[in-house]
């Protein structure tokens, strides 16, 4: 039984349907052309601008909230930063790779903002924050463009 049965009729760019990676697949061109493989489901662009801007979102709650005293979290922080900024490039990086010059200013601009306004807001801003936001763009962006080619390779064969 196929996990995904599609119609003579219908013409379905497997890049864009929504899938599980790696997800078997069985189909039948307009051809009618058996054609049985694999394919790596990307998410399209506009679902990953959306991620996105929810995750800019999640950060600038969770980075500038006030609180009633400030809170030292010696070590976590680094790694919250670093994370978060990763997992804020990765979609976007992951559907349009030849777009990092765009998505990792963006994102470093967007990190830097947050620790200047940090203080007004009774948080430490720290360059240190801002060094692992950037670790994290760049994780970010390179397993994006990383996610990209492996399938682009498995979808061409």
């Amino acid at each position: 039984m196929p996990l995904l049965d599609i119609e003579h009729s219908q013409s379905v760019d497997l890049y864009y349907l929504n899938c599980e990676c790696l997800r078997r697949f069985e189909t039948y061109a307009i051809t009618s052309n058996h054609r049985e493989g694999y394919a790596i489901c990307m998410i399209p662009f506009r679902p990953a601008l959306y991620a996105t801007l929810t995750l800019a979102f999640v950060i600038a709650a969770g980075t500038l909230t006030p609180l009633p005293e400030r809170i030292d979290v010696p070590g976590t922080d680094k790694w919250q930063h670093l994370v978060a900024f990763a997992a804020l490039t990765f979609p976007l990086s992951a559907t349009k790779p030849s777009k990092w010059m765009f998505i990792a200013p963006l994102a470093l601009m967007f990190g830097a903002l947050i620790e200047v306004i940090q203080p007004f807001v009774n948080r430490y801003g720290d360059l240190a924050d801002f060094q692992a936001d950037a670790i994290g763009v760049s994780i970010g962006v390179l397993l994006g463009a990383t996610a990209n080619l492996i399938k682009r390779i498995i979808n061409a064969r």
